[in-house]
């Protein structure tokens, strides 16, 4: 995987969940998310840098839009 340069911004999308813990929260259409990437999130989960980037949001979740 070629990761990204720390302060690139990236997108995400999906149709994931959009309430936390709710399983049942899937969106009706794709969403995205506009993301800045970060150096390591292993203080906050179990992060595994060969198979997963570090992101931050680069503006609130609710100012981006599917």
């Amino acid at each position: 995987m070629n990761e990204p340069e720390l302060g690139t911004t990236v997108y995400v999308a999906g149709w994931g969940n959009t309430v936390h813990q709710m399983w049942n929260s899937s969106s009706a259409v794709l969403l995205q998310a506009r993301l800045r990437v970060i150096s390591d999130c292993s203080m906050y989960f179990a992060y595994e840098s060969d198979n997963q980037i570090c992101t931050v949001h680069t503006r609130s979740a609710n100012s981006d839009h599917g």
